[in-house]
C-alpha cells in the first residue's frame, strides 16, 4: 500500500472519529436520509480520488456546525496538502 492509499485511508477513519465525537449533535439532529435514525457525517461531506488528487467538500445546503467543518478540513489539509477543497458540492 503506497502513502496515498495509507492517507485516503487514514483520512476517512478521522472523518468516523468526527462524526463519533460530534454523535450528540448528529443525534439531535432530524436526519437528511429517511431511513437513518440519525444524522450522520457523511450525508453532509463529498471526498473523492481522482487521478491521484483527492477532493473534498460539503455537499450544498450542508448546515454543519462550524467547529465540526474546520475539523473535517483540517484533518484534509493534514492528509493532503495539495488537495483541492470545494465548495457545495452537489
Amino acid at each position: 500500500m503506497d502513502t496515498f492509499e495509507k492517507n485516503v485511508r487514514s483520512f476517512l477513519a478521522e472523518l468516523d472519529n468526527i462524526d463519533f465525537q460530534n454523535i450528540e449533535y448528529f443525534i439531535f439532529r432530524k436526519p437528511i436520509v429517511r431511513e437513518d435514525i440519525r444524522d450522520r457525517l457523511k450525508n453532509h461531506i463529498c471526498f473523492e480520488v481522482e487521478c491521484g488528487k483527492a477532493y473534498f467538500g460539503f455537499t450544498k445546503g450542508s448546515d454543519l456546525a462550524l467547529a465540526i467543518r474546520k475539523s473535517c478540513i483540517l484533518k484534509f489539509i493534514y492528509f493532503f496538502e495539495d488537495g483541492v477543497i470545494l465548495n457545495g458540492v452537489s
